[in-house]
């Protein structure tokens, strides 16, 4: 049994056998049956082969020939006889494809448990649709809803949640293994050190996939101190359960939900502002934020105080739960929208409706100041020093007449 590779993916608490040799078989012909066997296998190949290269032949001919007749790259006619994958990735949704998505969704009655030999194959439902002439006289706004829903499904397909369990191991392990190797061909090309885990937060799934290269390996083991099976499974119980796992009392609770009200905030500011190293400023939002970058807070619960220092546990759970469902979130203001909404701040300050927070005066205002003086045994800096002040014999600064 030889040992995975550190430049591959790994499951974690897993021992995969990839050279575990594959049973003998028991073979009681003679000598000169296997070699009639061998030769008939082999005349069998050779032909198979002979064939798929008269088709490669016959194919490069019709490829050269449309390419010439329609001004094509043969290249270009090469991928379309050939129906390779890549002609499929750049395909985009057209109005046919469109039709037949809607015809299936009424023909197969979608959302019934139809059983699979009763509905429709997309060769009935292309043959049935040629046969008729509702595809021709279609109307442009029925077209573009066509379209619409085809592209709703396709989005739900990509990023929909799986129900089964079957289904989601599958998809983990196919997506993990891509990555992996795109980590690995871009640490070949780049020179670049990765690390990539991935777990299932529902808990139900099956271990941690990993992809460490020796450079990430080494700091796990060496500089963090643990093994990775370890280091992954920490990092599956800390992405099942959270922070909540570090939470012991409720101020740890509520400093929690603050911290995660602040961060949001700022990560949506910093993308529609465009500015990475942009924070929110909670005192003087109006001032700083919406004035300067002309966006707002759109969907602040009304009655909450602006600013989460000043929330309770039931306010920061109404506030969160806002941010969470896209109620509270960040919009761009118009330069129309901006002066409306500067003239309506106006009309409330002068109103007495909104509070304008002023400095504290200080105790002796109007009262004329004399010079800093500093306190006994304050630090003082080199440029303080003034010219009446000069150095002993061992560089120790010494005062004038002391």
């Amino acid at each position: 049994m030889s040992a995975l590779s550190e430049n591959t993916s790994h499951h974690v608490n897993t021992v995969l056998d990839i050279s575990q040799p594959s049973h003998s078989r028991i073979d009681n012909l003679a000598k000169h049956q296997r070699n009639t066997v061998a030769q008939r296998n082999a005349n069998k190949q050779k032909a198979m082969w002979h064939d798929i290269k008269a088709e490669w032949e016959r194919q490069e001919d019709a490829a050269v020939t449309l390419a010439q007749k329609h001004g094509q790259k043969v290249e270009w006619m090469r991928i379309r006889l050939q129906r390779l994958p890549e002609y499929g990735k750049t395909r985009k949704i057209n109005t046919w494809n469109a039709f037949i998505h809607v015809r299936s969704m009424d023909l197969n009655q979608e959302g019934s448990d139809l059983p699979v030999g009763e509905k429709l194959r997309l060769t009935e439902l292309v043959k049935l649709a040629n046969s008729t002439n509702e595809y021709e006289s279609l109307p442009k706004d029925k077209i573009d809803a066509m379209m619409a829903c085809l592209q709703e499904a396709r989005q739900r397909d990509a990023t929909g949640s799986r129900s089964q369990p079957k289904a989601i191991r599958q998809d983990v392990y196919q997506t993990s293994k891509h990555v992996h190797k795109e980590l690995m061909t871009l640490g070949s090309r780049c020179r670049t050190s990765s690390m990539a885990i991935t777990v299932q937060t529902s808990g139900e799934g099956s271990s941690p996939l990993y992809y460490m290269d020796p450079a990430a390996r080494q700091f796990v083991e060496i500089v963090l101190g643990m093994d990775v099976d370890t280091f992954c499974l920490k990092f599956e119980s800390f992405a099942i359960l959270g922070l909540q796992k570090f939470v012991k009392n409720d101020n740890d609770r509520r400093s929690l939900q603050k911290s995660q009200i602040r961060s949001t905030v700022r990560d949506r500011l910093r993308k529609i502002t465009g500015e990475d190293g942009l924070n929110m400023e909670w005192t003087a939002y109006e001032d700083l934020i919406i004035d300067k970058y002309h966006v707002i807070l759109d969907g602040w619960p009304k009655d909450i105080v602006f600013n989460p220092a000043d929330l309770g546990t039931k306010s920061l759970a109404v506030v969160i739960a806002a941010l969470e469902d896209g109620t509270c979130n960040w919009k761009k203001l118009t330069e129309e929208s901006y002066i409306k909404y500067v003239q309506e701040r106006e009309r409330k300050i002068q109103a007495g409706e909104v509070h304008i927070p002023k400095c504290k005066r200080r105790s002796d205002a109007g009262q004329k100041r004399g010079p800093y003086k500093r306190q006994r045994g304050e630090a003082r800096c080199v440029s303080d020093v003034r010219p009446e002040e000069e150095s002993d014999d061992d560089g120790k600064l010494a005062v004038s007449g002391q």
